[in-house]
Parts: C-alpha cells; sequence; structure tokens
C-alpha cells in the first residue's frame, strides 16, 4: 500500500487545521471568559442572592418543601446546598456555580452555532458573549441565569444532532436533558425557545418532526415536578409577581444594561 494511500485528502486536511485553530480560539475566549467573570466574587450578596443561600441553608427535605412557594430557579440552591456544607458560605463559593456555568456557555454557544452558520460566525457569537458584560453579570450572580444560559446552548446545540440522527437515543436524552434543565432554571425559559425550535424540527423533515414532538412528550415528564411546584406557588400568590409592568423606561434600560452592564441600584429591581 503506497503512502499516498494512508494520506487523508488535501480537503480533510484542510478542515481539520480549521477546527484545530478554532478550538484554540474557543480555548482562549473560555479563559478570557473566566477572568472577567470571577472579578468582584466577594462583594456583599444582593436580595435574590441571598434567597439562594437561605434555601440552601435548610434541611434538604425542607428546601424542597420551600419550591412550593417559589418554583422558579429550583437547580442553584440544591447545587449550593453540598457545597455550602462542604466549603462554607463566602460570597465567592456562592456564586461559583454561576462563574463555571457562565463560562462554559462560551464554548456550548460555539458548539451550538456551528450547526446553524459559519465557523466564524459561530466564533464571533462565542466573543460577544464572552465579553458582554450583562452576560459577565449574570455569571457572577448566586441564581440560575447562567444556568439558562448554558441549558439554552446544549438544548440548540443538541437538537440538529438529534434530528439528523433519527431514532438513536442518546442525541434526543441529550436534548430533553438540557431543555430540562432550562425549564428548571427559569420557567418562562423552555417555552420562549420551543417556536424556534419547531421551526429548526420543521425544516429537517416530517419524520424528524414527529419524532421532536414524541421529545417534548419526553420533556413534559421530566418537568411534572417543575409543573406541580408552581402550580402550588400560582395558588399561594401570583408566580410571576416577581416581573415589572413593561413600559418604555424598562425597555431603554435593558437595552443599556445589554451594553453596559448593570449597576447595583437595577440589578435589586
Amino acid at each position: 500500500m503506497s503512502a499516498s494511500t494512508l494520506s487523508p485528502p488535501p480537503g480533510a486536511a484542510r478542515t481539520e487545521t480549521q477546527l484545530s485553530r478554532e478550538k484554540q480560539l474557543i480555548a482562549a475566549l473560555t479563559v478570557l471568559a473566566l477572568a472577567l467573570r470571577v472579578s468582584s466574587l466577594s462583594r456583599s450578596l444582593f436580595t435574590d442572592e441571598a434567597y439562594s443561600l437561605a434555601l440552601a441553608q435548610r434541611g434538604f427535605p425542607h428546601m424542597l418543601g420551600l419550591f412550593g412557594y417559589e418554583a422558579n430557579g429550583t437547580p442553584y440552591p440544591i447545587v449550593l446546598w453540598p457545597l455550602i456544607r462542604i466549603f462554607g458560605e463566602s460570597e465567592t463559593l456562592l456564586r461559583l456555580p454561576a462563574v463555571l456555568a457562565g463560562t462554559a456557555s462560551v464554548p456550548a454557544l460555539w458548539w451550538a452555532a456551528r450547526r446553524y452558520t459559519t465557523p466564524a460566525a459561530a466564533l464571533v457569537a462565542a466573543a460577544l458573549l464572552a465579553l458582554n458584560p450583562m452576560a459577565v453579570f449574570y455569571s457572577q450572580f448566586a441564581r440560575p441565569y447562567a444556568f439558562v444560559m448554558l441549558a439554552a446552548c446544549l438544548a440548540f446545540g443538541a437538537l440538529p444532532r438529534a434530528l439528523q440522527r433519527g431514532g438513536a437515543r442518546g442525541p434526543w436524552v441529550g436534548y430533553v436533558l438540557a431543555m430540562a434543565l432550562l425549564a428548571y432554571c427559569d420557567i418562562l425559559a423552555a417555552p420562549i425557545a420551543i417556536p424556534a425550535q419547531a421551526l429548526i424540527a420543521w425544516r429537517a423533515g416530517r419524520d424528524a418532526f414527529r419524532r421532536w414532538l414524541l421529545s417534548l412528550g419526553a420533556l413534559l415528564l421530566c418537568c411534572v415536578p417543575l409543573l406541580i411546584a408552581a402550580a402550588i406557588a400560582h395558588g399561594r400568590r401570583n408566580a410571576l409577581y416577581w416581573l415589572p409592568k413593561p413600559d418604555r423606561g424598562l425597555v431603554m434600560l435593558a437595552l443599556q444594561e445589554f451594553a453596559g452592564g448593570f449597576s447595583e441600584v437595577s440589578a435589586v429591581r
């Protein structure tokens, strides 16, 4: 067998080289994202962050019972529960899960975006997420918002892989788990994502769309505890009490914060 037979085609070699360079750039962006997110972790807790700590300080059954008063964002105190018993309750530790999730969202977004756009555009998207002031702030906040970013990236990255692989269970399990994490972290996030995913699945063909609908059934089963807790919480008070009535001022504030980050005043609104 000749050496030329064993050599990969030139196009394949170029593709591997390009992917290797992309991975190097993503590694650098991830390190940069982490560096931006580890600053100011020891500042005093905001009100919402103190709520995460208060839940995690309870006994585990007691904490689960309190989710009937606030069903939104349950994964964060669950993650904190063992951490504070092993490592203490410093502000840095309380924010560490958010830092890690926010940092991991950068390569996760690149991984997902490569399925929908060009490699260059995927790198730009990852760079914007790494540097965006709002993303940095939420990655330093001891609430599940950084988990939402990560879960959304994983779900949108897993979906086209599941659609392309037909009936293979693994990719669909990954998609359903990512969507379940998204729902538990923010009860409104999954319903917002599903219409866009429906369009993606529809364009993949009838069989793929049918499999996607079946995966929504599995997702619904995963979310039964969340729906029960949300129904109980809604019976006690409006489950969306924390959402202010939108007005022009809030829209302008959101644009300002997206471009320049948060102040302490806006963080406790």
